[in-house]
C-alpha cells in the first residue's frame, strides 16, 4: 500500500508539517509513503524515515494531476496511493481527482491558518483523531532523533555561535550590520562564530574571516545546526530548522507574526521588533546581545 504526502512550500513551511508528517507515518505503519514536493525537502524527510520516496512536483509530468478532467489514465495512475495527506487549498483539484479516483482516506488543509495559532500545533490538529504522542515543548523531537540516529549525529564545526542574515523575503531581514555588530561583541568573548548563507544570499560576502557555510544541503546543514551552541536567525527556514535539531535558537521577527510563524522549542527565543521604530537602535542590538550570552551563560551551567 501507497500514501501520498503533497506540499509544495518552501523550506521554512515545510518544517512547520514535520511533527504531523511524522504522526502520519505512525498511523500508516506499514505503507509507502511519498512525497509530491521539492526533492531537497524530501530528502530531509527521507533522512529522517518521514517518507520512503520523494517525487519532484514541479516536473511537467504532474500537471496533468491537477486536470479538470480526469481520464481514465489518470485516475488509474492516482489508484497508485490508498491515502493521501495534503496541504493544498480545499479546492484543489488534486484533492478532487484523488476523490474521484476513489481514493477515500484524504486529509486535506490549506498550508497556512487563517486564524492567529501556532501553525506546527495548526497542521497537527489535522492528525487529531489519530492520537499520535506529541510533546508540546518539542513537537520536532521524533523527527529529530530519526534523523541524526539515521545520519550519524550532528556535526561540530569550529564555531559555537551560528548566524544566519538573510531568509527568503527582504523585508524579514533585520539589516545585515546588526548582525556584524553582534558577531563581534560576542567574538570579543573568545567565542568562535560562523555564517550561514542560503541561496537568497549567494553573493552575500561573510564581513570576517569567520567560517562560512554557503548553501548546505539540507540534511548536512541539518546535523550542524545539532552540534552548535546557539543559531541566530531572521524568521526563514534555516531558523525552523535550527529549532527543529534542537539548537538554541534566536528568532527575529520584523514582518509575519510569531504568534503564527515562530520556530517551535523550549529553547527558542523570539525578538519581536514588528512594532518599534528602534529595530536599528543601539539599545535593541545590545538586549538582542544580552538574551544570546545569557542563552550561552545557560548551556555552559547545563541548563
Amino acid at each position: 500500500m501507497k500514501s501520498l504526502v503533497y506540499h509544495a512550500g518552501a523550506l521554512g513551511d515545510f518544517v512547520t508539517i514535520l511533527p504531523a508528517l511524522s504522526c502520519w507515518r505512525q498511523s500508516h505503519l506499514g505503507e509507502q509513503i511519498i512525497l509530491w514536493g521539492r526533492p531537497p525537502h524530501g530528502q530531509l524527510a527521507m533522512a529522517a524515515s518521514l517518507v520512503d520516496e520523494v517525487r519532484d512536483i514541479a516536473k511537467a509530468e504532474f500537471a496533468r494531476c491537477f486536470s479538470e478532467k480526469l481520464d481514465e489514465e489518470l485516475s488509474a495512475a492516482l489508484r497508485e496511493f490508498n491515502s493521501a495527506l495534503l496541504f493544498t487549498r480545499p479546492d484543489s483539484l488534486l484533492a478532487r481527482n484523488l476523490s474521484l479516483a476513489g481514493i477515500r482516506d484524504i486529509r486535506l488543509q490549506p498550508p497556512f491558518p487563517d486564524r492567529p495559532v501556532p501553525v506546527v500545533s495548526y497542521h497537527l490538529s489535522l492528525l487529531e483523531p489519530f492520537e499520535a504522542p506529541q510533546n508540546p515543548e518539542d513537537p520536532c523531537l521524533d523527527f529529530r532523533h530519526r534523523l541524526l540516529e539515521k545520519t550519524g549525529g550532528p556535526i561540530f564545526l569550529p564555531a559555537r555561535v551560528l548566524f544566519h542574515p538573510g531568509s527568503g523575503s527582504p523585508a524579514k531581514n533585520w539589516p545585515s550590520e546588526n548582525f556584524v555588530y553582534l558577531a563581534e561583541e560576542i567574538k570579543r568573548k573568545g567565542i568562535e562564530i560562523g555564517w550561514l548563507a542560503g541561496p537568497a544570499e549567494e553573493n552575500w560576502p561573510s564581513p570576517f574571516s569567520d567560517p562560512l557555510l554557503r548553501c548546505p544541503d539540507l540534511v548536512e546543514l541539518a546535523r550542524v545546526l545539532a552540534g552548535a551552541s546557539l543559531f541566530v536567525g531572521n524568521d526563514s527556514g534555516t531558523s525552523h530548522l535550527a529549532a527543529a535539531m534542537g539548537c538554541p535558537t534566536v528568532a527575529i521577527f520584523l514582518d509575519s507574526d510569531p504568534i503564527v510563524w515562530a520556530p517551535q522549542g523550549k529553547k527558542v527565543r523570539v525578538i519581536d521588533l514588528r512594532t518599534t521604530r528602534e529595530g536599528n537602535s543601539k539599545a535593541t542590538r545590545y538586549s538582542i546581545l544580552e538574551t544570546c550570552l545569557t542563552m550561552l551563560a545557560e548551556i555552559d551551567r547545563g541548563g
